[in-house]
């Protein structure tokens, strides 16, 4: 998990959703906990982790060290306190890995109109190739209900009229060298995208994610 060529990203991103007993110290405890547990007995030396601060709602642990070859190892492990976006959440059970000291774990499982709307938030506030990618399997026949709108256009901290011109700009800037840097480890999307089917790509989430967002801001005008 924490080591391995087979990974496209250094990151883990949990989520840790407000609750009663979810509480910012128990947070912190738990995450240096499992780094600790993760990293015994790897054979990455000179670790530093940089600790994220309790105020967050991003927290976000940084980890570096040394590899096996001696090359450097980083590693980021960024939590979401936000609370999740309406709607029925179902939890399954991953079994451990027990070469790694993991233990079993859970994984909120959302249904594909949920999973649009938490990509069209992450998509008004960055620039990420993937985000369109999995968009474009989704789309259009997982249509986000009005309340998901709401919620991707509130939690990524816009309002309803800027919705659609901030998506079309995102695409725009997702140009194909940017698609290249950030996909280059994934041989076979590679393998199937040429420049013109990235463009062909991008055009259809933008269309049918900006009529989304125009119906949902019609809706809001209409007293």
């Amino acid at each position: 998990m924490l080591y391995g060529p087979s990974r496209l990203t250094r990151n883990v991103d949990l989520d840790f959703p407000p609750a009663p007993l979810r509480t910012a110290e128990r947070l912190h405890n738990q995450v240096m906990k499992a780094l600790q547990h993760a990293l015994r007995g790897t054979k990455i030396t000179d670790i530093r982790i940089n600790e994220a601060g309790k105020g967050e709602i991003y927290p976000k642990w940084r980890v570096s060290g040394l590899g096996p070859d001696r090359h450097e190892f980083r590693m980021k492990v960024e939590v979401s306190r936000r609370p999740p976006p309406p709607g029925s959440v179902r939890q399954a059970t991953v079994s451990g890995v027990a070469t790694f000291g993991l233990g079993s774990y859970y994984v909120d499982l959302y249904d594909e109109r949920t999973l649009v709307a938490m990509k069209l938030s992450a998509l008004l506030g960055r620039t990420a190739v993937r985000d369109v990618c999995d968009l474009d399997l989704l789309l259009p026949t997982h249509l986000p209900s009005p309340a998901l709108v709401d919620w991707a256009i509130q939690h990524a901290g816009v309002s309803a009229a800027d919705a659609p011109t901030l998506l079309t700009a995102q695409l725009t800037s997702m140009d194909w060298t940017l698609f290249q840097t950030q996909m280059i480890a994934d041989e076979n999307l590679m393998s199937k995208t040429s420049s013109d089917t990235w463009e062909d790509m991008k055009a259809r989430v933008g269309s049918t994610l900006t009529e989304v967002l125009l119906s949902h801001r019609q809706h809001q005008d209409v007293p």
